[in-house]
Order: structure tokens, then sequence, then C-alpha cells
């Protein structure tokens, strides 16, 4: 057999293989149930951790190579967003992120896998790839090209890998033929819902631990209860579901109960957790779902907008009454002193407090500037490699996080400069902004449904958004939670797309 017919054969021999795996018989299956589950009440009375969550994603991690790959959406839609959070929250279990993570590595192994039994349709096959998606090859270049420049170690690239390869498997994920567009609109239901269910978390966590901390009301996003937590994570979700919603509710896509539930919650969650990033975000949000209306439509704009600042003003005496006179300065719990901190504080470019390692966001960009400047050409244009900026010291601590006594990672905006340098930041944010360009096109499309049109310019509220917090935190790049949403809008654009796109080719 020569090598031609060799490499031929090997597709269809894997096909053979999954095909045989499919068909095992129901009691063979069954005994291997039985055996999983004895062996799960093993590793749970090990009691530790790390250890059952390893032997976990070892032994359910295989099964997903044979399960519909369209399940491992919504399930990573629930883990990141839900059991994510919740687990560390109540079960102090902090390692649990890695699951979801385990689960884009093992779809990266899978959808290669499914694409070989699917016959491709020459429509398809002549589609042109979208600019956004030759971008995002371009920023995963980028970052391999400065994790080699820099000799990483190869640990580093793993850890840093998951933050900023292995999580974008989920836009092919959304944009393969193993997803229709039915399948979307029940995941875009299922993300709303998951914005409902903020409400009951925020309010019980509000009363158990506002006295105990003023950042610890976190929904299901995560964090500590004494200490802290994602409430700005859970802030930047809410924004971006209430302008999902004004997008749906003003084509009539949704009821108006389902859209005023998801409304009344972010402003409940988000006044039980003291977040005021909302503030700025969920206006400016709604204003770019609402930017053509404002020309089509300016009293139905403008009256949302109107009802929408009287809402925020509500939460706004919320704070003052609740927060005003009970808790300390420090906290900037008061409106007034808020925003006080984002002007003297924020904008200090020498702030940097030694004790805490807190570094003021417009400062944090500045010493990067300042030391890549220092190293050479190289490092300011490709940076230091993969987790440079993670200040872990269990695993994966990075190089330049050794060399500083204070933090590094303080919004995704540092992590790219530090990890991937300049270049790798214009790549990332070149990816938003030609996505939500798209997106912004496609809405105007008058073949794709009403639902999804909505949804599409959703998404370009999402992407503006988001890039808007680029300087706040590190939720992009380093929060479970928005770093899996990010790709799935990303990856609902490409879907969309490549729907336009096949339907041009046939025409």
């Amino acid at each position: 057999m020569n090598a031609r017919s060799a490499s031929g054969a090997s597709p269809l021999l894997l096909t053979a293989l999954l095909q045989l795996l499919r068909r095992l018989p129901a009691a063979l299956a069954f005994a291997v149930l039985l055996a999983v589950c004895a062996f799960l009440g093993i590793i749970v009375a090990l009691g530790s951790p790390q250890i059952d969550l390893l032997l976990l994603a070892a032994i359910f991690g295989p099964m997903l190579l044979f399960v519909p790959a369209r399940w491992v959406l919504p399930l990573l839609i629930v883990t990141g967003f839900v059991v994510v959070g919740l687990g560390m929250y109540y079960l102090r279990i902090v390692k649990l992120f890695w699951v979801p993570y385990m689960l884009c590595m093992f779809l990266i192994l899978k959808l290669p896998l499914d694409a070989l039994g699917h016959h491709v349709p020459a429509a398809e096959r002549r589609r042109p790839i979208p600019l956004f998606i030759w971008l995002l090859f371009a920023f995963f270049a980028l970052v391999l090209i400065s994790a080699a420049l820099n000799r990483t170690p190869l640990i580093n690239i793993l850890v840093g890998g998951k933050h900023f390869l292995f999580v974008w498997a989920i836009t092919f994920l959304t944009a393969s033929r193993a997803i229709d567009e039915t399948f979307l609109r029940k995941c875009w239901l299922l993300i709303l819902a998951i914005a409902i269910l903020q409400l009951p978390f925020t309010v019980i966590q509000h009363f158990m631990s506002i006295d105990k901390n003023w950042d610890a009301v976190v929904g299901t996003f995560g964090g500590d209860p004494n200490g802290g937590g994602a409430s700005g994570m859970m802030a930047i979700f809410l924004a971006i579901a209430c302008g999902f919603v004004v997008s749906l509710l003003k084509v009539r896509q949704i009821s108006p109960v389902l859209g005023g539930a998801v409304l009344v919650s972010a402003l409940v969650s988000v006044a039980m957790g003291e977040v005021k990033f909302f503030f700025v975000l969920m206006p400016m949000v709604i204003a770019v779902v609402l930017r053509r209306d404002f020309v089509r439509r300016p009293a139905m704009a403008f009256g949302i907008m109107l009802i929408g600042l009287v809402a925020l003003s509500a939460v706004a005496l919320f704070y003052e009454d609740e927060y005003g006179g009970r808790v300390a300065k420090s906290r900037q719990s008061e409106t007034s002193d808020y925003l006080d901190y984002i002007f003297r504080d924020e904008s200090n470019l020498d702030f940097i407090n030694y004790q805490t390692g807190e570094v003021s966001r417009l400062g944090a960009p500045l010493v990067w500037l300042h030391t890549a400047n220092k190293d050479g050409l190289d490092k300011l244009l490709l940076g230091y490699g993969l987790t440079a900026s993670r200040p872990s010291e269990t695993i994966g601590q990075g190089v330049m996080a050794k060399r500083f006594p204070f933090k590094l990672n303080t919004s995704t905006l540092t992590i790219v400069l530090w990890d991937s340098g300049l270049l790798g930041l214009l790549a990332f944010c070149a990816v938003l902004m030609t996505a939500a360009l798209r997106a912004m096109r496609l809405s105007n499309n008058e073949f794709i449904p009403p639902f999804h049109r909505a949804c599409l310019d959703g998404c370009v509220g999402a992407l503006a958004g988001l890039l808007a917090s680029l300087p706040y935190n590190g939720a992009a790049i380093d929060h479970v939670s928005i770093q899996f949403f990010l790709p799935f809008v990303v990856g609902y654009v490409l879907f969309w797309s490549n729907r336009v796109a096949a339907m041009r080719v046939r025409a």
C-alpha cells in the first residue's frame, strides 16, 4: 500500500472505530457506568478537590468525544455562568474553573473528528473566511510567536493557553454544522434565564455578607463570602443582557414579562451588589443597540433611554440610602466617593499601593510601557510571553509578575499587553471591532429571522461593552464566565456570516 492510500484509509478507519464505539451494547454501557460510580466513590473519599477534578476530567472528558457536539454548548454556558461560580462561593472549590477549560480542550479534539464524518457541500467550501476570523488567527499566531521568542516554559504555555487559545473552540463550535438556528435561539433564552437567576442569589448574599465585605455579592459569578469576588463580571454580564433584552423587546421577539424580568433582575442585583460600573456600561450598551432608532424612531429611542436613566437614578438613590451612612469611606460606597475615586485614584498615573498590590487602571499600562520600552522593541511589540503577568505562586507564575511587588493583571488591557505586546492588543481589539461591524451589517439582512437579527444587534452592543471594559477588569481574558461569553458571541456572528455567504454562493 502506498502513502496516498494509507492516508486515505486513516479517516475511514477512524470513522469506523467511532461508529463501533457508538454501538456498544447497553449491558456493557451499564457495566461501565457502575464501574465509574464505584471509582468516583473512591476518589471522593480521598478528600482532595484537586484530585477529584482531575480524575473526573480524565473519566468524563473522553466520553465527550462520543456525545453530540451541540450538547457541549449549553453545558459550557451553564458550567461557566453558574456551576463554577456557585462551587467557588459556597463549596470553596477554587480550582473548579478548570472544568470548563478542560471541556474546551476536549472540544478541540472533537470538532475535527466530527468534521471527518460530514460531507461539506460545495457552496460551503467556497465561502470566504470573514475578516474577524483572519484577525483571530493572527492573534493566535502573535501569542504563540511571543511564547516562542520568550522561551516560555511548557507549563506556562498550557496555563496561559486556556485563557488565550482554548476558549476560542467555542467560536467554531457555535458556527459548526452541529448547531442550527433553533438551537441557538434556545441558547440565548438560556442566557437570559441565567440573568434572571442572579436575583435570588444576590438578595441572599446581600443580607448575609453586607457587614463583612462590600464586593461579596456576586450572584453566580464566584468569589469568597468573606473576601470579595467577581461582582464586576456580574455587572458586565447583566449590562449586556439588558442590551439584548431591549433589542428583542423593540421588535417584539420576546414577551414583555420575560424582558421585564431580566431588566428588574439586573437592576435589583446591581443594587444588592453595589457595582457602580453598571451605571456607565448599561447606558452605553443600550445606546449602541438603539443607534439606528435614534434616527428612525427618535421618540421610542429617547423614551427607552429616559426610562433607563430613571431606573438607574432610583438605584443610585438606593445606594445613598442603604450604604451612605453605614459603610466606611474606604469602600467608596457613596456615589460621590466613587466618582472621586474614579477621577482621582484611578486616573492617578503614580498610584501604587505596595501593601495591597493595587495599581490605578491608568497607571498600570504606563508601568508596562515604561518597562517594555526599556527592555527593547521586541518586548514592546510582542510582550513577554504567555502568563507573564500571572501572579500565581503555585503553578504558572509569570516572569514579570516575579519582578514587581504589585499586581500586573489589573485588567484585560494590561494582561494582553504584558503577554502579547502592542501587536497582540491591536489584534485582539480588531477582532472585537470587526466582529461588531459584521454583526451590524448582518442585523439588516432580511434573510435572517427577526429574532436572530435582534440578537445580532445585541451582539453589537455586547462587543462594544466588552471593548469598553478592557481597561476596567480582566473579565474578557481572565474570568471564566465573560471569557466564554465572548467567543460565543463571535461564533454566533460567524454562524450567520457563513449562512449568508453560503446563500450568496448558491445564488
